[in-house]
């Protein structure tokens, strides 16, 4: 007898339902995500807004004074002022730029050893062998009568002058020279002094920076573990600015005739003066004014 009872389904059938079902699910996810996106731009976004810059102005540059008029510098100018007048031209009646610079200039000495012979009497070292010491002095020379200083000013408005002359004033160097020439059999003297610096002290001023004769000086012992002490070379210093003379002129020059070279001399204000070892530039003593 037949057997009319349903059979069991495919296995095949069984397995492609899920499949069949995931797909579609699948299908309307995407769909979904499509519909939910915005449609595209064809124009591209705008770009991030950049922070503003603030200008912040420069600083203004630093106003460094001037460096003080060296050797050089004074040296240079005197050499022209000397060629204008040697030349016979009349001075400029303008304010010589250099007054009102400072300054500072270094003169060697004692460059022969202590109570050595030299006609630069102004500065000087003198040894006492008896008390071991080594003084050191700097003379201010009185010029009120020279005659540089008398020609063309009211001398009688000052009450003094005192100054110092620059030896060597075709150097520029402000070491001891250097022994670089032969012992003449014949020599000659050596040439006088051409360039100086004075202050100048009216009448009625303040006599307390006046020295009046009176000699920088300086003592030291010489140790007994430093004999070449006595064989050290010294400067002064000498360091302040260009004051110039009442009519505007920053030094004067004069010679006593064509064949004689001018002396030309810088009217000046001293704030210190010094000595110092030449060696190292160590300061031994100053004053300060």
């Amino acid at each position: 007898m037949p057997d009319n009872r349903p059979g069991p389904p495919d296995r095949k059938l069984r397995l492609i339902a899920p499949i069949i079902i995931g797909a579609v699910v699948a299908i309307l996810l995407v769909a979904t995500v499509l519909l939910r996106r915005p449609p595209a731009s064809s124009e591209p976004a705008p770009p991030a807004p950049v922070p503003a810059t603030v200008s912040v102005p420069a600083p203004p540059p630093l106003l460094l004074p001037p460096p003080p008029l060296g050797r050089m510098e004074l040296v240079r100018a005197a050499a022209d002022a000397s060629a204008a007048y040697a030349a016979g031209e009349a001075p400029p009646k303008t304010r010589n730029p250099l007054i009102g610079q400072p300054f500072m200039l270094r003169l060697p000495f004692g460059c022969n050893g202590p109570n050595a012979a030299t006609r630069q009497a102004q500065v000087s070292v003198h040894y006492d062998a008896a008390k071991k010491t080594v003084r050191l002095a700097a003379q201010p020379g009185d010029w009120k009568g020279l005659p540089i200083l008398q020609a063309g000013l009211q001398t009688g408005e000052a009450e003094a002058m005192e100054g110092f002359w620059v030896p060597r004033s075709w150097s520029y160097s402000d070491d001891c020279p250097a022994r670089n020439h032969d012992i003449a059999a014949s020599p000659t003297l050596p040439s006088p002094p051409s360039l100086g610096l004075v202050r100048i002290f009216e009448a009625g001023s303040s006599r307390v920076l006046r020295r009046d004769g009176r000699a920088y000086e300086f003592t030291r012992r010489v140790p007994d573990n430093d004999p070449s002490m006595l064989s050290h070379g010294y400067r002064l210093v000498l360091e302040g600015r260009i004051a110039g003379f009442a009519d505007g002129a920053a030094l004067k020059c004069r010679a006593e005739t064509s064949d004689h070279r001018p002396v030309c001399i810088y009217a000046v204000e001293l704030d210190r003066l010094a000595f110092e070892n030449a060696e190292d530039g160590k300061t031994l003593a100053e004053w300060r004014e």
